[in-house]
């Protein structure tokens, strides 16, 4: 195989590999904060209620206590239960796998788009390291709007154009291309626009 052809191909990876480490990295993040949440939640809540009984006895005080404690508890409850349902601690740790393994492809294809000489044999290894990776990745694969951002990502990162927009992004903003963009978040909807 001809070196240029395996560097452009190496490059190409190189963006589909920080992409996807972009976006698995996002949604670990977002799945921390919302076990640190749960797990506060179940922590803080029996903890204030058993606070305000010992010190303040059954009065008035502890009722109100009780009052805005029990939706809080409430909404710990079915936090929990999502929390089982959906596998939150599974999914976080497949999230964290699936970062750093395509970080390190990232890594790796970067590296022999620098190198010199023959490079086939890194090339083939790296191959083989990327499919397995992409067999852990189809676990939890992405949406439509994922696969816009990680595509918008990884251009960015390794400075390619996009072949729609024609465009090197500079930014994660969305745009309105079709393939880098048309993924902002509208959090009133709950929805990527």
């Amino acid at each position: 195989m001809n070196p240029e052809t395996i560097k452009n191909d190496c490059k190409v990876k190189a963006a589909y590999a920080y992409g996807t480490h972009y976006v698995y990295s996002k949604r670990m993040r977002r799945m921390e904060k919302w076990i640190r949440f749960n797990t506060t939640l179940g922590v803080m809540v029996p903890i204030l209620i058993g606070s305000i009984v010992l010190t303040y006895g059954t009065g008035n005080l502890t009722i109100i206590a009780i009052w805005i404690a029990g939706p809080l508890g409430l909404f710990q409850v079915v936090l929990s239960v999502l929390s089982l349902t959906y596998n939150w601690e599974e999914r976080r740790s497949s999230y964290l796998e699936s970062t750093l393994g395509n970080r390190k492809l990232f890594e790796g294809y970067t590296l022999l788009t620098e190198k010199n000489g023959d490079i086939t044999g890194e090339y083939i290894e790296l191959l083989n390291l990327d499919s397995q990776q992409n067999n852990q990745d189809d676990k939890y694969p992405f949406d439509d709007h994922e696969t816009r951002i990680a595509h918008r990502a990884g251009l960015r990162q390794v400075r390619l154009k996009c072949l729609e927009c024609d465009e090197i992004p500079v930014s994660m903003e969305s745009t309105q291309c079709n393939l880098c963009g048309k993924y902002k978040f509208n959090l009133l909807k709950l929805k990527y626009e």
